[in-house]
């Protein structure tokens, strides 16, 4: 659209979602699906760290959540694929993705 926008405005994006098999990963999408092998990750899981980026959240560095809780922020870039429990967790945002994106919009 026509118009001034500040630095960064995202006006477009596109998600792809890499399937090919000479690759060697697949995507799990059911929640009995997701296991311990490294070249499989959950679809869901991927999804909401890429729309993430989609939304103008960036990669952090925090890959603990809390004291308490071990598993990975959601924009943390690398995901535990070895481990399904960590693997899930990913699926929710964490509370810093959270307050991000309400401060950008």
């Amino acid at each position: 659209p026509a118009g001034f926008y500040r630095a960064g405005t995202i006006l477009d994006n596109d998600v792809q979602f890499n399937t090919k098999a000479s690759n060697g990963l697949r995507f799990t999408v059911a929640d009995g699906a997701v296991d311990t092998v490294s070249r499989s990750v959950d679809l869901m899981a991927v999804a909401v760290h890429e729309f993430g980026h989609s939304i103008g959240l960036a990669h952090v560095l925090n890959n603990q959540k809390s004291a308490t809780d071990g598993n990975g922020a959601t924009m943390y870039p690398f995901i535990d694929t070895t481990d399904p429990v960590t693997e899930l967790a990913q699926r929710s945002p964490d509370i810093d993705d959270i307050a991000w994106a309400s401060y950008l919009y």
